[in-house]
């Protein structure tokens, strides 16, 4: 029998403690991820929040300067059945982040850097094809999105708690 939690696996009759939870474990311990939960935050906070994420990305990541109308963020909720953390639409130049599947701040933090790393791509030229060719999770743009969260979370984490 196989239960899965977030934290705690049920195997044959033992606890194990999941791989994702050992990796936030470890994300925190090298202070590359923030376990604040996001309910925390209200709507005044969270676009603070935003902003600051937003200027961070500017600043350390570029601009796209492709682009007709300005870069808009949403929070809101998940309108898919798959779970999905956030979502670059290239059409309407808009970054989508799903709260309820946001638990924290690290998680929110991580997602945004992934999403504007696709808003800095050709995604609506070059994404499909090259999803057809590579597959999701040996996509170029999805590569390079994980890595952009690894090298950028802890240091605009790191920002967000001078202004927060």
């Amino acid at each position: 029998m196989y239960l899965f939690y977030p934290n705690i696996i049920w195997w044959n009759g033992e606890y194990f403690v999941s791989l994702y939870s050992m990796i936030k474990s470890l994300y925190s311990l090298l202070g590359l991820y923030s376990s604040t939960p996001l309910h925390m935050f209200n709507k005044k906070e969270l676009k603070h929040i935003i902003k600051g994420c937003k200027e961070y990305c500017v600043h350390n990541l570029g601009v796209n300067n492709r682009k007709k109308y300005k870069l808009s963020v949403v929070v809101e909720e998940n309108p898919f059945e798959e779970m999905y953390y956030g979502l670059y639409c290239p059409v309407d130049n808009q970054i989508s982040l799903y709260y309820d599947n946001l638990k924290t701040l690290g998680d929110f933090t991580r997602v945004f850097v992934h999403e504007y790393t696709h808003y800095l791509q050709p995604c609506r030229t070059k994404y499909g094809k090259m999803l057809d060719k590579y597959g999701y999770d040996k996509h170029p743009f999805e590569i390079e999105a994980r890595a952009n969260e690894i090298i950028h979370n802890r240091r605009l984490l790191s920002e967000l708690r001078k202004y927060c």
